[in-house]
C-alpha cells in the first residue's frame, strides 16, 4: 500500500514539473515573440561611419593615388564592415533601400577598379560616375539618417558632403536636359536632291536656363540599324523658351533619337 502510494506521488510530481517547464518554455518563447525582430535601423549608420572610417585609415596610411591595390583595399576595408547590413532585416524599408544602394556601388567600385586599368581614360570615365553616386548617396544618409563620423574625421566626410552637393545638382540637371530630348519629336522634311532635315521644337519646361547646347540625331534605317548620325546645336535656351533644333543629313531615316553631347548652365 505504501508502495503504492509512493509510486502515485512520484507520477503526480512528473505531471507538475512537465506542466512547470512547459509553461517555462512557453513564457520564454512569448517572450521571444514579442521582442520581435532585431532590426537594424539603429546601428546601420554607426556601421556605415565605422566602414568609412576604416577606409579612410588605410588611404591615409598609403599611397593609394599611385596604387590601385591599395585603394581597391581601402574599398574591401568599408564592404566587409558594411555587407553584413544585406542580412538584416530593416523596420523602415527606404532606410534599408539606401544602405543596400550604397552597398552595391561600393561593390561598383571595385568592379571598376579590377576591370580598367588605374589612370586609364576609361577608368577616369566610370571611376568619376562610381565616385559621383557614392557621395550624393553618403549626403543622402547624412541628411535623412544623421550619418555621423568621430570628430577628427568629420572635415573629411565634409569633403565628400560638398561633392555630394555637386553630385546631385548635376544629376538633376542632367536629368532635366535629357528628359526634355527624350520626350522631342523630330519631324523629317525631303529638301531634295538626296538631303534630309530633321526639325524638332522644344520647350524649356525645366527650372533650368542652359547654354552651348549640343545635341547628336541618331539616325536608323526602316530595318532599325543605325546608319549615321548628324549634329545641332544652339548658343542659349533660357528656362520657359521654346527653341527649334535642325539638322540635315542625306540618310532618309526612319527613327531619329536625340541625346545630349554637351551642355552648360547659365548663372
Amino acid at each position: 500500500m505504501k508502495l503504492r502510494s509512493i509510486g502515485i506521488g512520484a507520477a503526480v510530481f512528473a505531471v507538475v514539473f512537465a506542466l512547470l517547464l512547459c509553461g517555462c518554455s512557453n513564457s520564454a518563447s512569448t517572450q521571444s515573440a514579442s521582442e520581435g525582430p532585431d532590426y537594424a535601423d539603429d546601428e546601420a549608420m554607426t556601421i556605415i561611419a565605422k566602414g568609412l572610417e576604416a577606409r579612410w585609415a588605410i588611404i591615409d596610411a598609403t599611397s593609394y593615388e599611385d596604387n590601385a591595390e591599395n585603394l581597391k583595399k581601402a574599398v574591401n576595408a568599408e564592404l566587409e564592415i558594411d555587407k553584413p547590413l544585406r542580412d538584416r532585416q530593416f523596420e523602415d524599408a527606404k532606410m534599408q533601400g539606401d544602405v543596400l544602394n550604397y552597398i552595391n556601388t561600393l561593390e561598383d567600385s571595385l568592379e571598376v577598379l579590377e576591370k580598367y586599368p588605374y589612370q586609364s581614360s576609361d577608368y577616369y570615365d566610370k571611376w568619376d560616375s562610381v565616385y559621383n553616386t557614392r557621395t550624393s548617396q553618403l549626403k543622402n544618409l547624412v541628411d535623412k539618417y544623421d550619418l555621423t563620423v568621430s570628430e577628427n574625421k568629420q572635415s573629411t566626410l565634409d569633403e565628400l558632403l560638398t561633392a555630394g552637393t555637386a553630385a546631385q545638382n548635376k544629376t538633376e540637371r542632367d536629368d532635366a536636359i535629357n528628359g526634355l530630348f527624350e520626350k522631342a519629336t523630330f519631324e523629317k522634311t525631303d529638301q531634295g536632291y538626296g538631303y534630309y532635315e530633321y526639325t524638332a521644337t522644344i520647350e524649356n519646361t525645366t527650372d533650368f536656363s542652359f547654354k552651348d547646347v549640343g545635341i547628336v540625331l541618331a539616325l536608323y534605317d526602316s530595318e532599325g540599324v543605325r546608319a549615321g548620325e548628324t549634329y545641332t546645336s544652339i548658343k542659349s535656351w533660357d528656362k520657359g523658351e521654346k527653341a527649334r533644333f535642325e539638322a540635315g543629313s542625306d540618310i532618309d531615316a526612319e527613327k531619329v533619337k536625340a541625346s545630349v553631347d554637351y551642355y552648360a548652365v547659365s548663372e
